[in-house]
């Protein structure tokens, strides 16, 4: 079971990634409400997430197949209420950006777990799959 974000729309913060989080994390990022990830498993900003690509769409509607199913880590900074996961660097490199992604795009992703910054393993929604 895990989180799944449903089809949301990327965006790429201005400046770049925060500061906190700036040496490991993309410019772009899925915004989701805290209450799911952060606030149910007591994360922090620089904890990661990590899950599968489920679908990956041009903000024009083209799709990318053959992404599905990649692993994807996300890196967590919370503001305001909201959780906003920034693809990390690697991940942007290798999957996004050399398939022409380098504005914003359209993610789905299921999310499996959270990793804290000391390690430790948290398994997200072990009973049942939710979808935002």
């Amino acid at each position: 079971m895990a989180l799944i974000t449903g089809l949301k729309d990327t965006s790429s913060w201005v400046g770049g990634a925060p500061l906190v989080i700036k040496d490991r994390a993309s410019r772009f990022y899925l915004e989701i409400p805290s209450i799911y990830l952060s606030q149910a498993y007591d994360l922090n900003t620089g904890d990661k997430v990590e899950g599968e690509i489920l679908v990956v769409k041009s903000i024009e509607g083209k799709e990318y197949p053959e992404l599905k199913g990649r692993e994807i880590e996300l890196i967590i900074f919370y503001y305001l209420e909201s959780d906003y996961l920034f693809i990390t660097k690697i991940d942007w490199e290798e999957n996004f950006r050399e398939y022409g992604l380098v504005t914003n795009f359209r993610l789905s992703v299921r999310l499996n777990k959270a990793i804290r910054k000391d390690g430790t393993e948290i398994p997200l929604y072990t009973k049942k799959d939710i979808e935002l």
